[in-house]
């Protein structure tokens, strides 16, 4: 009787009791609320190529947003940060609402570098306009890295004493905008030295109490998983600790990033393979740490000064193959669905064995990680990455396999930078089968598209996760007691 009772359960189950351990069920991410948060920078007063080697005309950025979000269709949104001085309101009074239009991507704005108090009236009006219409800037900050350029403490603070009181009268509209202080760039850690002697501890307090978010323009000189000062949960994660100490843990947006403008070794600086790599490694980073945005700097090149653009001079320009990575992130993802920031997401029983251990030693972010996100039609995003300082290498065996049913997979390299369309080309792994998936797992970042099975379509083996999951506990010890 017992041993007809554990074969038919172990029919139920319908799949081989997962050796070295109980498989997990891991609640997925939503895809809309990572993808949502990456944004770029414009610059609405850089128009004419042939004045300033960039355009940024709405017909040219929307081209650049078309190419990198895959337009509309995927339902994903890109968003954008301005700079704002009172001389280029008539421009920005147009632009922006333009590209919101387009694109749907909602914008921070902020004081440029050298602003005034002169210079927060005409960007209050600009807000205005969006926070009794239909919300499209969402953030407007503070001066413009302060601590970069020849700006006095005293005009600092002015500023954003202003700013501030600009923003509460706002705040009866229908979409007010968010407050975030004054950008500070970093490139190292600590900062909170760099952060006090800029404010002056008198300042510093006074600051903190003028806005809801910190703002920090990034730069990391390795990759950002690697451990720098001391902290070995990586560089990033120490500037979010190091932010969070310095701004009386507000939340965080990034409103400059670049992964490798500021790399410690020059041979990195416009590399496409460091690019290709180190861009979804510091995004699936940013976003397990909670900051609430991150726009890469910029769009296009900075005139001839910084070669730091997704695509050299315009959106009609041939895209660098770190845009062809961004674009594979939303492509490949997609959520049209009108609940994509608000469902209740799935949970995916899937195990991992083979990956490699930490770059360096307790550097637990480093190494082999994985990360899943669902859309709200029910399709699994797995990323699977082995972070390191350089990428490529010899790789080790990694099989992912999936304890939940499912009826089809696709894979990919995401951080591709063998061709144009490697990162959306699908890859042949080592093997796979409707429960596998084995592939050398070296210093890239994967993706693998998974397709489960519903329960209604399904046949018995498809029970409940928390059911599949009581009766294999029950089993498995009968399975030893018994000797079966």
């Amino acid at each position: 009787m017992l041993l007809s009772w554990i074969v038919v359960v172990s029919l139920i189950l319908g799949s081989h009791l997962p050796e070295g351990g109980e498989a997990t069920s891991v609640q997925a991410n939503r895809i809309a609320d990572f993808m949502n948060r990456f944004g770029v920078v414009t610059f609405s007063s850089l128009t004419n190529t042939s004045n300033t080697g960039s355009d940024y005309s709405p017909t040219s950025v929307i081209a650049a947003w078309e190419f990198l979000t895959g337009g509309a269709s995927t339902g994903l949104k890109m968003n954008y940060r301005e700079y704002h001085s009172a001389g280029n309101t008539a421009v920005q009074e147009i632009w922006i609402p333009q590209l919101y239009q387009a694109t749907g991507g909602k914008f921070a704005v902020c004081l440029a570098a050298f602003a005034t108090a002169s210079d927060v009236p005409s960007l209050i009006d600009l807000a205005y306009n969006s926070s009794t219409t239909t919300g499209y800037i969402e953030f407007l900050e503070g001066c413009n890295e302060p601590n970069s350029f020849s700006v006095s403490e005293s005009q600092t603070m002015a500023a954003q004493a202003a700013l501030n009181t600009g923003v509460q009268g706002l705040s009866g509209t229908t979409y007010p905008p968010k407050l975030a202080l004054p950008s500070i760039a970093v490139l190292s850690t600590p900062i909170t030295t760099q952060q006090e002697n800029f404010y002056g501890a008198t300042d510093l307090a006074t600051i903190n109490n003028q806005a809801t978010y910190s703002n920090a323009h990034i730069y990391p000189q390795i990759e950002p998983d690697l451990p720098s000062d001391g902290n070995n949960n990586g560089t990033l994660a120490d500037f979010y600790d190091s932010f969070n100490i310095v701004y009386n843990n507000k939340p965080q947006i990034i409103t400059e990033w670049h992964p490798t403008l500021y790399a410690s070794d020059p041979s990195i600086v416009t590399n496409s393979t460091y690019q290709s790599y180190w861009t979804p490694l510091f995004m699936l980073r940013a976003y397990l740490l909670g900051y609430e945005r991150f726009y890469w700097y910029a769009l296009f090149d900075y005139t001839t000064l910084y070669f730091c653009g997704l695509f050299p001079h315009s959106g009609n320009d041939t895209p660098r193959q770190v845009a062809q990575v961004v674009r594979a992130m939303y492509t490949l993802t997609t959520d049209t669905g009108s609940d994509q920031s608000t469902f209740a997401t799935g949970s995916l029983d899937y195990e991992i064995t083979g990956l490699p251990g930490p770059a360096v030693p307790n550097a637990l972010n480093s190494g082999g990680q994985h990360l899943l996100f669902q859309n709200s039609s029910g399709t699994f995003f797995l990323y699977v990455w082995n972070a390191q300082q350089n990428p490529g290498g010899s790789g080790s065996p990694v099989t992912v396999t999936f304890n939940t049913p499912i009826k089809s997979t696709q894979f990919y390299r995401i951080s591709d930078s063998s061709s144009p369309s490697g990162p959306t080309t699908p890859l042949t792994p080592t093997s796979s089968n409707s429960s596998s998936i084995t592939w050398s797992l070296d210093a890239n970042v994967y993706m693998i598209v998974a397709n489960s099975q519903s329960a209604q379509s399904s046949d018995a083996a498809t029970l409940p996760n928390g059911i599949s999951h009581l009766l294999r506990l029950l089993i498995i010890p009968l399975l030893h007691i018994f000797k079966i």
